[in-house]
């Protein structure tokens, strides 16, 4: 097995392989990562471990199989726990009913309208037909761009109408509305989502429920809530708050300095 990519040269393949040990103790597997055809071992897991996980991570060394350990281990819940994700209404960006700014009309959010981290509604496009049964927003949610490649996430306002390539989400605690969009857009979770979801895609995916609602998502102390609140806030004026954003994150996952410096933040 070890042979295995050189069957392969000059092909930029990463080959995960499984072996089983003779006399190996029951329920415990061993990890590890290929380095020149060479396969060493990066730790020890129980084998719940796989255990109902929708997706194999292939990138684990052992620092960044920590990381992962850590994120789930301090996570409050998973995202599909706290929060119904729903794509947005079935109408293409090109569709004759999305027109310009006109009185009166539906405002509606595409993915593109989300690249600055907030919806300027005087920018927006509005829809010139009933929207069926899609109906607009009743009150503020947490939304982001759904064909991507890591998350960008912002505000929707209420009585708006996101298209389908967006997403939303619909909490079970509104209070955590803004910091479920500073977790989005935070390295930290982006970090989780490209190297142990997507596997470092390089195509954009479809960032859907079966896609993201197994990410472990870390709540900070209810006191604290103000304060990100009003961080995200000025975030969404476009004032850069992001590194203060991420201090929280990083916070509320318990990263120590080497964690930290593995999702790239350097202060």
């Amino acid at each position: 097995m070890a042979n295995a990519l050189s069957a392969f040269e000059g092909v930029n393949l990463n080959t995960m392989v499984i072996g089983f040990e003779k006399n190996r103790a029951p329920g415990t597997t061993r990890l590890f990562e290929e380095k020149k055809n060479v396969f060493l071992p990066i730790g020890e897991v129980s084998s719940d471990f796989y255990r109902d996980r929708l997706v194999f991570p292939l990138f684990l060394t052992p620092d960044s199989f920590g990381l992962l350990q850590k994120m789930e281990k301090n996570a409050s819940c998973r995202l599909a726990e706290i929060a119904k994700i729903r794509r947005g209404a079935p109408i293409s960006n090109r569709d004759p009913s999305v027109l310009p700014f006109i009185p009166g009309l539906l405002p509606v959010i595409r993915g593109r309208d989300i690249r600055k981290k907030y919806c300027d509604l005087r920018e927006n496009l509005f829809l010139g037909i009933e929207p069926g049964d899609r109906k607009p927003l009743e009150f503020e949610v947490p939304g982001y761009q759904n064909i991507a490649s890591r998350f960008q996430a912002t505000l929707f306002p209420a009585k708006t109408l996101p298209l389908d390539t967006t997403n939303f989400l619909l909490l079970q605690e509104p209070r955590y509305t803004r910091w479920l969009i500073a977790l989005l857009n935070s390295r930290t979770l982006n970090t989780y989502l490209v190297d142990f979801l997507l596997n470092r895609a390089t195509m954009t995916v479809h960032l859907d429920a079966p896609t993201v609602g197994d990410i472990p998502i870390a709540l900070p102390p209810l006191e604290a809530l103000d304060e990100i609140d009003s961080l995200v806030d000025a975030l969404l004026k476009g004032e850069k708050k992001e590194d203060l954003l991420e201090e929280w994150v990083m916070r509320a996952y318990d990263l120590d300095s080497k964690e930290r410096a593995l999702i790239g933040f350097q202060k």
